[in-house]
């Protein structure tokens, strides 16, 4: 016989019967929590999880926890209104630059090989032989992160080739591709306060740009999907 639970005391009992043993109420509902109204199993009635953050949130144009659109997690006020695909022949692509891995050497011990020992045996029994190991402390680079401001100009180019070389087989035409920058700054002040007068005792600034991205554009090729959106960073 089939095991639910009650919906509002969540105790198991057995299907086919009106109302719960335990508490009166119903509907009573199958193992596994409250009634499916989305395709994400467990929700609440009438809640949906926000397509941004993951938080359940009632049905609505903007999510009350990061201000997304809940059902396709899109920033409405923050993004710029355009259709996803360029309409006509031409299309494009944005290959956006990665940065390069940096790293740091590290102090680490670790197994260089094993060494083979004999011990002399206690009251007269046999000479065992065991291996130990031998260790070795070593500088060993390990990456940290990313760089703020030096590219991969390998994997870049690797990328650029990658999706130029798939334009190409799908019979389409490079009409162009250009190179966009990114901006990096910073700047700090500190000072004392003279009378009425606030005065600037030091501080520091600084600003700099490197590339962010190759914007393709391509005329489609008689293989291409045309219902392919216009993408970033196609893999």
């Amino acid at each position: 016989m089939e095991i639910i639970q009650c919906q509002v005391c969540e105790k198991e009992t057995y299907a086919g019967q009106s109302k719960c043993p335990h508490c009166d109420a119903e509907p009573l509902t199958p193992i596994g929590g409250f009634e499916e109204v989305t395709d994400e199993p467990g929700l609440p009635l009438g809640y949906i999880a926000c397509a941004h953050c993951g938080f359940l949130v009632e049905p609505a144009a903007t999510c009350e926890y990061c201000g997304a659109d809940p059902a396709t997690g899109v920033f409405k006020e923050w993004t710029h209104k355009r259709p996803v695909k360029v309409p006509g022949p031409y299309a494009f692509e944005v290959i956006h630059a990665p940065m390069r891995v940096v790293g740091e050497n590290c102090k680490v011990k670790g197994l260089t090989g094993l060494v083979e020992k004999t011990k002399k045996g206690v009251f007269g029994a046999a000479p065992e032989t065991e291996m130990e190991p031998v260790t070795k402390s070593r500088d060993v680079w390990k990456p940290t992160g990313y760089s703020d401001r030096e590219i991969d100009n390998v994997e870049f180019a690797w990328r650029i080739a990658n999706r130029l070389n798939g334009i190409v087989a799908e019979g389409g035409e490079v009409v162009s591709i250009k190179m966009t920058t990114k901006g990096v700054y910073d700047w700090d002040a500190s000072g004392k306060r003279v009378g009425f007068d606030m005065v600037t005792t030091g501080g520091y600034g600084y600003g700099y740009s490197h590339t962010d991205a190759a914007v393709i554009i391509y005329r489609r090729g008689e293989n291409a999907n045309r219902d392919k959106n216009d993408s970033t960073d196609p893999s």
